[in-house]
């Protein structure tokens, strides 16, 4: 892998990185923050949507189940926090996750629709670009330059891995001009205020000690957590974050009736699986995301992307209705 450029120490500090991701994405397990799961790589949703497959399709339903899973909503939040600079007041970011661009020919049109004119500051993205891995990488570059392109914000673009992105696409977003931060902190400043954000590597599937270290150094001023599962709330509450950015689990994608999921994916912090929730002082929101796992099928869940609006004051969070 090609490294994207930042000083020596950064450059020996992403390449012990890249040393213990390569280690992991060839084990038949996942790393987690409470120690090595030994879950299947193919999820009980997975091998249940697969074999379900051929049904769907000759009586109709997976075509419904496409057209649902293709009108991806927006949803607003306001958060206010007494700790953001005042230079930042009314500061809008937009998050998008679990895009899964490859799962659809026309998905990526569908975020980029949803996209265009949310007019952000800042646009986070927390991983899961594809879903098969390194099998279309050429197809998600290009549908995702589509919706960066759609998105143009003013300060441009960061992101972070997913279960599903191999290392290499560390690179492949840098050549794209988002600035990924592999359990790394940085500032966004305007004049003297800043703002920063603490971005980490996956940690459902590739936690390491590197990823706990650098969101539990503490944090002096307004800090936003962004990582790809809501598995390491904790430790960002303890060091003063603020908000918490997240996905991974699509809301539960497959969902009974009143939302109940019927697979969360996460080995910590299970009701912290959709919407938003709280974590002491840290708020925390985890994202629906805007793409599908394996098959086009949503049941009492939809695909989002989300625009955050952050002000002065107390401290709240509203969210506003889907459109």
């Amino acid at each position: 892998m090609t490294e994207w450029p930042g000083d020596k120490a950064t450059g020996r500090v992403r390449k012990r990185w890249l040393h213990q991701r390569q280690r992991l994405e060839g084990l038949a397990a996942l790393s987690t923050p409470v120690g090595m799961r030994y879950w299947p790589k193919k999820s009980p949703l997975e091998i249940f949507l697969r074999s379900s497959r051929p049904l769907l399709r000759a009586t109709g339903i997976l075509a419904a189940f496409t057209a649902h899973s293709l009108r991806v909503q927006r949803i607003d939040l306001c958060v206010t926090s007494p700790k953001l600079p005042k230079a930042f007041d009314g500061y809008r970011l937009l998050h998008l996750t679990d895009m899964h661009l490859d799962g659809n020919d026309h998905l990526a049109e569908a975020i980029a629709a949803a996209v265009a004119g949310t007019a952000p500051d800042l646009c986070v993205l927390t991983g899961d670009y594809g879903g098969e891995e390194h099998k279309h990488t050429n197809i998600v570059r290009q549908r995702l330059a589509l919706i960066l392109k759609a998105a143009a914000p003013h300060d441009g673009f960061v992101a972070v891995l997913g279960n599903h992105d191999e290392h290499t696409f560390a690179k492949h977003l840098h050549d794209l001009g988002v600035r990924p931060l592999i359990n790394e902190r940085l500032a966004v400043k305007r004049g003297d205020d800043a703002i920063w954000l603490t971005g980490l590597d996956d940690v459902s599937r590739f936690f390491t000690p590197a990823a706990r270290k650098a969101m539990a150094a503490p944090v002096d001023g307004f800090a936003i957590a962004l990582v790809h599962s809501p598995e390491i709330a904790d430790v960002a509450a303890a060091s003063g974050h603020a908000l918490y950015l997240c996905g991974h689990t699509h809301g539960g994608q497959v969902c009974l009736p009143g939302g109940a999921a019927l697979f969360k994916r996460l080995s910590l912090f299970r009701g912290y699986f959709r919407g938003v929730w709280r974590h002491h002082d840290l708020v925390g929101y985890t994202s629906q995301g805007a793409g599908f796992s394996v098959l086009p099928l949503r049941t009492f869940t939809t695909p989002e992307i989300t625009v955050i609006t952050l002000k002065c004051g107390e401290a709240s969070v509203t969210a506003g209705e889907r459109r």
